[in-house]
């Protein structure tokens, strides 16, 4: 339907019908909420499937509206009493159980019970003892206020916690379509390594689209109905399709097979996983950054020459062919070379990177010139994920002699890699308060961190009571500055938080 993306409008209806749901949940004030309430007082989060006599249309309407929230939504753990720990979804991985060998009557049936009654943390010994090492360590994971904070349903596919129908689409259609699943060809794993590839994006999205089959050529043209001539614009023999054009013709296979590509080249199959073949053929060799090069380029070459063959009135010739191929090679190896040396040689930071916003929570003093006499704290944290075992490493630096001066390394449990940045920071800057310093310059090798704490707006919901505890600390000093620097400069901080996350250090001060 035009440009908005929106491919089944069946699924576009429902998100627009959960956004309904969503506003009648979050405003129960409303006449509306209160007539529906009164109404079907069944018909509610984690019971929409509830059923009534003789349903009415709307009834099943809102029914498919609470349905798709159910799917997208968490509940965030404050004080825990609205919250039931079987039914209700409340850790990343969705619902929890407790072991097989945990009775009946010693099961507690909400997060409260999960809780020490005076701080409000978990209680890890009960944690442990009701649930599997698994999902115990996903329940303290999860981060808890420093004090006691209503419950909230948050929506998960924002960052924000906000639906919008955006978001409901995506995950509706995802649903639907099973969108890059694992079991798919290729797998999600595989285009996310593809997506990270040091190549010209340009290459990239044709690629994309040949592995899709959405290249608009000849004998998709002509099926479709449209006065193109389906034969191959090389050979005129055949017809142009994916596996034709860019392999099988007589013309096309001499250019692999005298390539230095000939030895990485699969059994001929579909284009789509002798493609995937090739290129994983090329990643296990020595030079497979230049094997991959050549391979890509020379797909992207073979659809210019189709191009200048057919809209061109060019002819087929090895030699202008080979000229295009080099041109690519070269222009590709020169994308990379740049890419290496702006990592290789991170340029210095300018005053400008000192980022001091106007409408910062906690800015007081926050130019550039304030930071050369503010103590200097260097954090980063080390998280694993398939454990949530996590890691955090902070240092001190004197702004004069550049001496450390201080700095920990802390083992505990964390949901996220931002989590366990946050978590170094605020270890950090608790230590720069308990030794009196007022000045702070906080150097990170993280951009996201970096615009959380230079900015007013909250942050993500799973991280978000971390980070008003860190701003409500950072707004008790003098002068806060925050600057963005290479990962070379935070690697002994990220050497404690390593060994941190391996337990080799598991509370450490100096």
């Amino acid at each position: 339907m035009g440009g908005l993306g929106i491919h089944k409008i069946s699924a576009f209806n429902h998100a627009l019908v959960a956004k309904n749901v969503w506003r009648i949940i979050h405003h129960p004030q409303l006449m509306i909420s209160r007539l529906i309430g009164a109404r079907y007082p069944s018909l509610a989060l984690a019971g929409s499937s509830s059923s009534v006599c003789r349903p009415s249309w709307f009834f099943r309407s809102l029914a498919q509206g609470f349905m798709v929230l159910d799917q997208g939504i968490a509940w965030k753990p404050g004080a825990g009493k609205s919250i039931q720990i079987v039914q209700d979804a409340w850790v990343p991985d969705g619902l929890v159980s407790f072991k097989s060998s945990v009775i009946e009557s010693a099961r507690p049936t909400h997060v409260s019970s999960l809780l020490k009654p005076r701080s409000y943390a978990w209680n890890v010994d009960l944690i442990r003892h009701l649930f599997d090492e698994s999902t115990a360590n996903m329940v303290m994971a999860l981060e808890r206020p420093p004090s006691a904070t209503a419950d909230y349903v948050y929506w998960k596919s924002s960052p924000d916690g906000l639906f919008t129908v955006r978001s409901a689409y995506a995950m509706i259609m995802n649903s639907y379509h099973n969108v890059a699943s694992a079991d798919s060809v290729p797998s999600a794993s595989w285009w996310k390594h593809f997506w990270g590839l040091q190549i010209i994006h340009k290459i990239k999205i044709f690629f994309w689209k040949m592995l899709r089959r959405g290249l608009p050529l000849g004998l998709t043209l002509h099926g479709r109905g449209m006065p193109v001539d389906p034969s191959c614009a090389f050979c005129h023999q055949s017809l142009e399709d994916n596996e034709n054009l860019f392999r099988d013709c007589p013309l096309i296979w001499q250019v692999w097979s005298s390539s230095q590509l000939s030895l990485f080249l699969p059994t001929p199959t579909d284009s789509l996983v002798w493609c995937i073949g090739v290129m994983s053929n090329c990643s296990s060799s020595f030079s497979k950054e230049t094997l991959l090069d050549y391979f890509l380029s020379c797909l992207w070459s073979i659809w210019i020459m189709r191009n200048n063959i057919r809209f061109r009135q060019a002819e087929w010739d090895p030699g202008a062919f080979r000229a295009i191929w080099d041109a690519w090679i070269l222009r590709s190896d020169e994308v990379r070379s740049v890419r290496r040396s702006s990592v290789d040689h991170p340029s210095i930071a300018s005053p400008s990177s000192v980022l001091s916003p106007r409408n910062s929570p906690f800015a007081s003093d926050r130019s550039a010139s304030a930071a050369s006499d503010s103590i200097h704290l260097i954090c980063d944290g080390a998280w694993m994920p398939s454990s949530n075992e996590a890691g955090l490493g902070w240092i001190l630096q004197d702004p004069v002699d550049l001496t450390y001066i201080g700095g920990g390394a802390q083992a505990c449990v964390l949901g996220s890699a931002l989590q366990a940045e946050l978590s170094a920071y605020l270890w950090g800057v608790r230590m720069v308060i308990n030794r009196h310093f007022t000045r702070l310059l906080v150097l990170s090798d993280s951009a996201v961190l970096v615009r959380l704490l230079s900015h007013s707006q909250g942050g993500p919901v799973p991280v978000v009571c971390t980070l008003q505890v860190l701003c409500t600390l950072i707004s008790s000093l003098d002068s806060f500055s925050i600057r963005k620097v290479s990962r070379y400069e935070v690697s002994l901080a990220h050497r404690l938080a390593s060994s941190a996350r391996r337990r080799v250090l598991i509370r450490h001060r100096f």
